[in-house]
């Protein structure tokens, strides 16, 4: 969504559950992280979605004998606000979701300032299903069109058959409130991707345990995370040349040890992107950039 030209990179969601370990009376309190939330077929809560996806290419063609270039901007906005009754359908054997069910509360989503048209009015009844990196939507039992189906994929998420957010940002052993550690390198990459045509060579990034609040289960934990895609590179027509290509971003989440209560996320997404090539005597430069936020709030039932 940051251009029709360029891929889009999918925003990342991390549930993050935690249980204290054992401890002698002095020593410091540690938390084993559990970053696939236990999902199961009639859980319910409700969804409060912001997005913002904007987008910005700048394109410059010098024609055969002429010195000026003619220059193009292409600019992109759309925003989106969200709420829902969600139900759990069916999950994946790695436990995280595969099929919702959500009834509409409200959804408003704008595009250059201008409402969208067709969006699913309150009351509406959205199914979405996940198989591998195919999804569908159904609206009232009717497919939903390709441009509703891609906007209702960024306000209500759904898991991975693959790799689980626990294998991308966890730590398999315990920590302490401030520790970090390195987020998987492979598995973020293969999210990342997805069914995108944008080749990347490896991935860095750094998780957090911020801060550990309230008792039992009551206690509340602030997760944060950055992270940076090394090498990539799309697949552009013949003739042009990538000359550089960066997509980083980062999450904050602040969620409740039991599935009780407010789940709060936010994430981020940027990609930058300087091309140039020829064809038919045109020498054609193209400088793109994009970024994408996102805050979620789920309240369980």
């Amino acid at each position: 969504m940051f251009t029709p030209r360029l891929p889009l990179i999918a925003s990342l969601a991390l549930a993050l559950y935690f249980l204290p370990f054992a401890k002698a009376d002095d020593a410091p309190a540690t938390y084993q992280l559990n970053l696939v939330p236990a999902s199961k077929v009639g859980t319910k809560f409700s969804l409060i979605t912001d997005t913002t996806d904007e987008s910005q290419t700048d394109i410059s063609m010098t024609m055969p004998g002429e010195t000026a270039p003619q220059k193009k901007e292409q600019n992109q906005q759309i925003i989106a606000h969200f709420e829902g009754e969600v139900e759990v359908l069916a999950v994946f054997p790695n436990g995280s979701i595969q099929k919702l069910a959500v009834t509409v509360n409200s959804f408003i989503a704008t595009s250059e300032g201008q409402p969208l048209p067709g969006l699913p009015g309150p009351g509406a009844k959205i199914v979405v299903e996940k198989s591998g990196v195919k999804k569908s939507c159904l609206i009232d039992d009717q497919p939903a069109s390709a441009n509703i189906s891609k906007l209702i994929d960024e306000v209500i998420e759904l898991g991975d058959d693959k790799y689980t957010d626990q294998e991308i940002f966890g730590n398999t052993s315990s920590v302490m409130v401030g520790a970090t550690w390195p987020v998987n390198s492979t598995a973020l990459i293969a999210e990342l991707k997805g069914d995108s045509d944008v080749a990347m060579s490896g991935a860095k990034g750094t998780v957090k345990l911020d801060a550990v609040s309230g008792q039992g289960a009551d206690q509340v934990a602030t997760v944060t995370g950055i992270y940076v895609v090394e090498g990539a590179k799309p697949t552009l027509p013949a003739g042009m040349t990538v000359d550089t290509m960066n997509i980083s971003g980062g999450l904050a989440e602040s969620v409740p040890a039991a599935a009780k209560g407010v789940e709060k996320k936010r994430v981020t997404a940027s990609m930058q992107m300087a091309a140039h090539g020829s064809g038919s005597g045109i020498e054609i430069k193209i400088n793109s950039a994009g970024e994408q936020k996102k805050t979620m709030e789920l309240t369980f039932h």
